[in-house]
């Protein structure tokens, strides 16, 4: 019996003496990782901006899509009349005067529909094959603000139509706690000419992926506000409880790694995610089955609260551990 029980302590003290020897510093790596995924994140969406700002030659331009609005000045030009030529601008109704035809509403309307609408006017009355040609010769001036998770949030002045994508290279580019939409208002002009205001939520990822026409001409007075990352909340037997930036892609799975990961007494086969309008746990997730398998992770919302028990058997060994390095000294550590 003595025999068994000092064999018995032996293993034991084993087990104490390699956990002294191991020095995995597993949640300095889990941070790490956290740290890596986030900042190639931004990055990536910041690179992305850039190559989509650069390449808006090949898209059709900015003043393409323009619509004229009051405060314009316009030079329009009738080929081989030169009496019919000349710049004239946008009143507050949306009007130009111009010779012979009077007032011709071009509010709202693109340089391409202004064109043929002069042509067509003149075409009616006084000039056979009339070839007209407009051109902005000063925008009105307006401001775009960009504001939120920007490295350069500010008011800039601009005297020319700009993209959205144009604006928020303006502004530097994304911050490290950007979110994952932009919010979008400003003031444009209708295709009946008048003045209108407009409010948008765009997904940035769409957005620099090209997808649908997202990139859209500002209009006047823009608001561009990137909101900041949200948060989700992860308590109980992790390394590091608290509440950690939401990205658009953030899974339990990942929640826990931002966490510092798993403690050695966690229950890891049922980790609940609490969301405030729920009554009880949205879901449950087993750790080690999202590592097999991540498309079984569950994706977090704002808010969502990551919830890891701890199990019973493992807590009370851990503090039988515990017990044996306060009467020794030695130092151990459990890992999962």
């Amino acid at each position: 019996m003595k025999s068994a029980l000092r064999n018995a302590w032996w293993v034991v003290l084993g087990i104490i003496i390699a956990g002294c020897a191991s020095t995995p510093h597993t949640e300095e790596l889990a941070k790490l990782k956290a740290d890596k995924e986030h900042q190639t994140r931004i990055d990536e969406l910041n690179m992305q901006l850039a190559l989509q700002s650069s390449a808006s030659s090949s898209e059709p331009s900015a003043e393409e899509s323009y619509r004229l609005g009051p405060g314009d000045v316009i030079e329009v030009v009738v080929f081989d009349v030169p009496e019919l030529s000349r710049e004239a601008q946008v009143d507050g109704y949306g009007r130009i005067t111009l010779p012979l035809i009077g007032e011709v509403p071009v509010g709202g309307k693109t340089v391409a529909e202004a064109e043929r609408q002069i042509a067509s006017l003149y075409e009616a009355s006084y000039v056979r094959n009339p070839q007209v040609s407009v051109l902005v010769k000063e925008h009105r001036s307006h401001r775009v603000t960009v504001m939120g998770a920007v490295k350069e949030p500010k008011v800039y002045a601009v005297q020319r139509s700009v993209r959205l994508v144009d604006a928020l290279a303006m502004a530097g580019g994304l911050a490290e706690n950007a979110g994952h939409t932009i919010h979008v208002m400003d003031f444009v002009i209708d295709d009946k000419g008048k003045r209108v205001r407009r409010s948008l939520v765009i997904d940035l990822n769409d957005l620099l992926n090209g997808k649908g026409n997202l990139n859209i001409v500002l209009g006047e007075n823009a608001v561009i506000h990137v909101p900041e990352a949200g948060v989700v909340y992860v308590e109980g037997a992790v390394k590091k409880p608290g509440a950690y930036p939401l990205h658009r892609d953030t899974t339990v799975l990942k929640a826990v790694t931002m966490a510092g990961g798993l403690e050695f007494e966690a229950e890891k086969s049922s980790i609940k995610v609490l969301r405030s309008d729920a009554g009880g746990p949205v879901a449950v997730v087993d750790i080690d089955h999202v590592r097999e398998h991540p498309k079984d992770d569950f994706t977090l919302e704002d808010g969502d609260v990551v919830v890891v028990e701890t199990n019973a058997a493992k807590s009370a060994f851990s503090g039988f551990f515990r017990g044996i390095k306060g009467i020794f000294g030695f130092g151990y550590s459990l890992n999962r």
